[in-house]
């Protein structure tokens, strides 16, 4: 994201639920929300579906936030 002051990108998920994130290994940390622009979600089942927030913020309103379904078939 760009833009003045730079905006801080933070994704979470629209149900509230924790996102789970997992590492090459499979360790799973749970957090409420991931700072970033780019989100990985690796070796993801069922429980990951649903509805995900980006936000960029930089402190000058209105935050822009875009909501991005994931669907596991």
């Amino acid at each position: 994201a760009r833009g003045y002051p730079e905006p801080i990108v933070t994704w979470r998920r629209e149900d509230g639920n924790e996102i789970i994130l997992k590492d090459s290994v499979g360790t799973k940390t749970l957090v409420s929300s991931y700072r970033g622009e780019v989100l990985k979600l690796a070796k993801i089942s069922r429980n990951e579906m649903g509805s995900y927030l980006c936000i960029a913020s930089n402190g000058v309103p209105p935050s822009v936030s875009k909501r991005i379904s994931l669907s596991i078939h």
